[in-house]
């Protein structure tokens, strides 16, 4: 099925996409700029057999990288799904 990237996925609605995927048969790339919640949701998907990769990035900052589309394909996986929960006030202001 490829890689679903979520951003905002360490709490909330972001997280509860991020789990629906996974059960789904998605593999996760679990973004949110904070370390802890990205962790804690990627961790959450491997205890239930799932498949996931936090990214704790802030996807409105350019300097943060390529975000977690760019982790994913470091990784060799190919995104097929971006949920992008996370507000940007300009869709220029997402790396993702």
């Amino acid at each position: 099925m490829g890689v679903a990237v979520v951003t905002g996925a360490g709490r909330g609605i972001g997280r509860g996409i991020a789990l629906r995927l996974s059960r789904d048969g998605h593999a996760v790339a679990v973004n949110d700029r904070d370390a802890h919640g990205a962790t804690a949701v990627a961790e959450e998907i491997r205890a239930a057999g799932g498949t996931a990769v936090a990214y704790p990035a802030d996807v409105t900052d350019p300097d943060a990288g390529a975000g977690p589309r760019g982790a994913a394909r470091h990784r060799g996986q190919l995104v097929m799904s971006l949920v992008r929960n996370r507000h940007a006030a300009s869709p220029r202001n997402t790396v993702a």
